[in-house]
């Protein structure tokens, strides 16, 4: 092994013959042509074994959870997904104060072990063209002390305040798309400033869930005819 000092500051840097063969080999302003490859059977880079480490599988290009096993490592943060929920709701007239088609369960969670990420919007769409004004309600868990059967009046208990992941709010679905036809409304609301949000279930899970309650009468003259939208970026 030849030594040759090189001082850096106050720390003496050594190199070692038997460097990496020619090609690239600058790591941002390091020279790494003087390092040598691992010896034949060395598994150890540090103090971190690589022996344990599989090889990605022919084709495969997932880099994401690490586990026993795994060919993953880490999570790629903040990515962007929505789901859909159509609920059924009733085709007789709601009354103010009842719940519109039930609790809603939106997927939005990458998994149960990483149930966590940014809520960025929410909305709904009317395939009737229906204008009423409806109260919105996010949860981080299933209600356990509310009243939320469809077509029943709401009742929040207070046990089920904690699980608000933000205020209540309204949201009216109106003509967005005037003088080309479309008859179907729209409304959603956008949180600029995205709201930190995780599951609160026993076991963890990868739900939000959404209530909608009536502020004025409504009539649907189908059993589909809301679309909602939960937007997440996800941990």
């Amino acid at each position: 092994m030849d030594v040759n000092s090189r001082e850096a500051g106050v720390w003496t840097i050594n190199s070692i013959s038997s460097g990496l063969p020619t090609g690239a080999n600058l790591i941002g302003n390091v020279d790494i042509s003087v390092w040598p490859g691992l010896a034949t059977g060395a598994n150890l880079i540090g103090n971190v074994d690589i022996s344990v480490w599989p090889g990605l599988a022919t084709g495969a290009n997932t880099i994401g959870a690490l586990g026993v096993g795994s060919a993953n490592i880490g999570y790629v943060g903040y990515f962007d997904t929505s789901n859909n929920v159509v609920p059924t709701v009733n085709t007789s007239a709601y009354a103010v104060a009842q719940t519109i088609g039930g609790s809603m369960a939106f997927n939005v969670f990458r998994n149960t072990t990483q149930p966590g990420g940014q809520l960025n919007q929410i909305s709904v769409s009317s395939k009737s063209g229906q204008t009423q004004v409806m109260t919105v309600f996010i949860f981080n868990r299933p209600l356990t002390a509310s009243t939320n059967t469809d077509h029943v009046a709401f009742a929040l208990g207070n046990n089920d305040l904690g699980s608000l992941v933000t205020a209540p709010f309204n949201l009216t679905p109106a003509l967005s798309a005037t003088g080309i036809g479309i008859t179907q409304t729209f409304a959603s609301k956008q949180f600029t400033i995205p709201l930190s949000v995780k599951s609160f279930e026993s076991p963890a899970n990868t739900y939000l869930y959404v209530v909608a309650v009536a502020q004025t009468a409504v009539t649907f003259p189908t059993t589909s005819d809301l679309t909602w939208t939960l937007s997440v970026s996800q941990d």
